[in-house]
């Protein structure tokens, strides 16, 4: 037991899997008893979260809702992330590097105030994935564009000495050798986008989503419904990022070969 406690609060301590494991179970225990005991009047307890959950599933259609944005979600990051990559592998292209930078500086513009063009230009679930790619995009651009510019210039000149056209060291040193870093900005950019989603939602109702179910539970101040969504919410959000960190192992092995320690 003292040796867990030690290896619990040592910083760079290296654990094995079992260990990692006993932590988790530990921080959820710790969590749930804090928010039992919770004075917040508003903050409903577990149970009551649950039962929320139980009647949103029998009766307010909720596998739809969560179904109808996971879709959104799903086609908003798979186009974010081929026009980002687009525009970062650019970055390798003199001319090209102000667009991209420029691209990169959008991040800084308010979604409020970009509502009315694309409104102008959009509607319906186009709209909602204008607003979601755009947000996406120009972050997932400054990440991507400076994991290009980063690439060490002998790791360029090692594919030179082996003759490599320049659009080969391109695809050899840039695409595939910085793919782990890609999918890694591809899991943070996509959870930013869930996390934009009731946004988005909120603002084009038509097309449904939980979303749309969130803003409808928190206007008629239902907080257990609004709390289980929230959880579904994360629960759906940890989902896809176990997914994304399972593929970035499988396509880039090498990033898993830490000796099984956590």
């Amino acid at each position: 037991m003292n040796q867990l406690i030690v290896d619990a609060i040592t910083p760079f301590k290296s654990i094995t899997k079992k260990t990692f494991t006993l932590f988790i179970v530990i921080d959820v225990t710790l969590i749930l008893a804090l928010w039992y005991m919770s004075p917040l009047m508003l903050l409903p307890k577990p149970h009551e979260v649950i039962a929320s959950m139980l009647d949103l599933f029998m009766n307010e259609d909720l596998v739809l809702s969560v179904w109808t944005s996971f879709k959104l979600n799903i086609k908003s990051i798979l186009i974010a992330t081929v026009l980002s990559l687009s525009i970062s592998y650019a970055y390798v292209i003199p001319i090209a590097r102000p667009i991209v930078t420029f691209i990169s500086s959008l991040r800084f513009l308010s979604m409020a105030g970009l509502v009315v063009a694309f409104v102008e230009a959009l509607s319906g679930t186009g709209l909602q994935i204008g607003l979601l790619v755009f947000g996406e995009t120009t972050f997932f651009v400054t990440s991507m564009a400076a994991v290009v510019a980063s690439v060490p210039e002998d790791e360029i000149d090692y594919a030179r000495t082996l003759r490599f056209p320049s659009w080969k060291i391109v695809w050899e040193v840039i695409v595939l050798g910085k793919m782990d870093q890609a999918i890694e900005l591809l899991r943070q950019n996509q959870a930013m986008g869930w996390m934009m989603l009731t946004m988005v939602e909120g603002l084009v109702r038509a097309g449904g989503g939980i979303g749309k179910l969130l803003l409808d539970e928190n206007k008629h101040y239902q907080i257990g419904k609004v709390y289980a969504i929230q959880v579904i919410l994360l629960l759906v959000g940890l989902c896809m990022d176990i997914f994304i960190t399972w593929s970035k192992k499988k396509i880039c092995p090498h990033t898993a070969l830490n000796g099984g320690k956590k």
